[in-house]
């Protein structure tokens, strides 16, 4: 099958995916149909610049969910489930294709998963630290989960980068959207932090320079 068939193909199925997510969401299916677009559209700016089709095209669904998470938590307050298992599994099915050529392929897939727990590890525990010193729930549960699965794109070594630029990122959405002194939405930022960790981890593993 061509590179470009995998990348309709998984653009599709993002869309998919946040079809099941927008349930009860007005607009759901236009919304969701842009976000399959918006996935095919970045699958093919990526194997345009050089990025093998493969990881292109599971890089385009990543995104594509990740924009609907993004829609998701901004309109609705909510993180889906499902969105943060579908960005994991993408997540280590691009880790075995950069699997290195003295690793096993259980290896890369331990490693991707590593990374997912460390990051959903951190940010339990930040959360759990907001909550015993507040009293409040600072970040849901869906923000944890989704921070496993971008975990799982960006490996073990670029976790603590990945959450400097979502906070960074969060910070400036909510500075941008006047949201800053009520509720923080910190999966735009997360998707964020976690996608250009996952764009530098593949340029390094692959060689290509961004």
């Amino acid at each position: 099958m061509p590179g470009w068939a995998y990348i309709v193909l998984c653009g599709l199925a993002a869309g998919g995916v946040n079809n099941l997510a927008f349930a009860g969401m007005k607009g759901r299916h236009v919304t969701a149909a842009l976000t399959a677009l918006g996935g095919i559209v970045a699958g093919f700016i990526l194997i345009e610049t050089g990025f093998p089709a493969s990881l292109s095209a599971l890089a385009g669904f990543a995104l594509g969910i990740a924009a609907g998470v993004s829609i998701l938590d901004l309109t609705e307050g909510v993180v889906a489930d499902i969105q943060s298992f579908a960005i994991a599994a993408s997540g280590v099915g691009a880790s075995l294709l950069l699997a290195l050529p003295d690793q096993t392929l259980l290896e890369a897939a331990l490693l991707s998963l590593g990374g997912g727990a460390l990051a959903a590890g951190i940010l339990w525990g930040v959360g759990a630290w907001f909550h015993w010193r507040r009293g409040v729930r600072g970040l849901g549960d869906g923000d944890v989960w989704l921070a496993g699965g971008g975990g799982c794109w960006a490996g073990l070594m670029l976790i603590g980068p990945a959450f400097l630029v979502s906070c960074i990122a969060a910070i400036l959405l909510a500075l941008a959207t006047g949201s800053l002194k009520a509720r923080i939405p910190f999966a735009p930022g997360l998707m964020i932090g976690f996608a250009a960790a996952a764009v530098l981890r593949i340029s390094i593993w692959t060689g290509f320079t961004v």
